[in-house]
């Protein structure tokens, strides 16, 4: 028996009559007692003449077999896991880019990221390079209209 965490399924394909006109393949499947049924159902006898009825047979077979062993539990946990990390990974990352990039981040992390020098980043450099605008109309006191 191969002990293995990932490995759920399996589906084994002995060749019958090689080399000769009569090519036949039997076919046996096995899984886990977590994964659920999936199809197409073997016949019964599940020997198969070559060609291409029998591939996609197989590849169908194959296929669900792969999505049946995704919703088996030791699998699912394991899946949830690895996603976890991964996000959790994507959410450190983005978050200290972006803290980067806003010029918020602490003083080590603006010297390693370069930006310790000249600013805080995208928005502190953008607003040295665009001073505020002043979005009133410039009027003279003599203009103004008292109430």
């Amino acid at each position: 028996m191969i002990q293995s965490n990932f490995l759920h399924g399996y589906v084994v394909v002995q060749v019958e009559n090689a080399c000769t006109d009569n090519v036949t393949y039997k076919v046996s499947v096995t899984a886990r007692d977590d994964v659920p049924f999936f199809g197409p159902a073997l016949p019964d006898p599940a020997v198969f003449k070559k060609g291409p009825e029998f591939r996609e047979f197989l590849f169908t077979k194959l296929i669900n077999a792969e999505y049946a062993c995704y919703k088996a539990e030791k699998f699912a946990t394991l899946e949830e896991r690895t996603r976890s990390a991964l996000l959790e990974t994507l959410y450190e990352e983005l978050h200290i880019n972006s803290q980067s990039m806003m010029g918020l981040g602490v003083d080590d992390e603006k010297l390693e990221n370069g930006a310790g020098a000249g600013g805080g980043g995208f928005f502190e450099s953008f607003k040295v390079q665009h001073p505020p605008v002043n979005l009133q109309p410039h009027m003279h006191e003599s203009e103004c209209t008292h109430f």
